[in-house]
């Protein structure tokens, strides 16, 4: 389904979270960056690849 939606990785994530802030639906920290969701998780490894179905 996060494919679907074109979410592939944590950097889709943080673009998401960052438009929120953006709308002023979240908040950050002068420290918070897109570039702290880049190279954490590709979906694909994290349920396909190691998944079991039941």
């Amino acid at each position: 389904m996060l494919n679907h939606w074109g979410l592939v990785d944590g950097e889709d994530v943080g673009r998401i979270v960052f438009q929120l802030i953006d709308a002023g639906i979240l908040s950050k920290t002068e420290d918070d960056r897109l570039d702290d969701f880049a190279g954490v998780v590709r979906f694909d490894d994290l349920f396909e690849a190691g998944y079991r179905w039941p």
